[in-house]
């Protein structure tokens, strides 16, 4: 029992930091943001098509990717390529959750590796109010 109180209470914390970096999204409305999803876990209205707010961000990696859903959203944004979008596009970001246990040192390679001279820049920064900390990332041409 307190094993699965302790679960519920881990799942609520989580789901407070993603519903207020959703409003930080939702305040951005020309933005489109896409998620390291090793880092999010709170998916339950992440497939609501009534929920208006789920309008400019979408999941890096996951069985989301190439569904029809994914390939739908990604056509409204005019994006074919996340990483050309990433770098082409003034209104498009990477937000990475800060954790203890990994680093966003992946971005940072496959950006150095597929599109020499570029660098990821910390743009902006969201911390929710039970302490999770997101950056808002931009990759640019040096």
């Amino acid at each position: 029992m307190i094993k699965n109180y302790e679960s519920i209470k881990s799942f609520r914390k989580l789901s407070i930091c993603f519903e207020e970096l959703e409003n930080y999204m939702e305040g951005h409305p020309d933005n489109f943001y896409f998620f390291d999803m090793s880092h999010l876990y709170y998916m339950e209205d992440t497939l609501s098509f009534e929920k208006k707010g789920y309008e400019n961000y979408i999941y890096m990696g996951s069985w989301l990717v190439n569904s029809p859903w994914y390939n739908n959203k990604m056509r409204e944004w005019g994006i074919d390529d996340p990483a050309k979008a990433l770098l082409e596009k003034d209104n498009v970001y990477i937000v990475y959750q800060e954790v203890d246990f990994d680093t966003r040192d992946f971005l940072d390679y496959y950006f150095e590796e597929h599109y020499p001279g570029t660098s990821i820049e910390v743009v902006d920064t969201f911390i929710s109010s039970n302490g999770f900390k997101y950056e808002i990332l931009k990759p640019k041409y040096n």
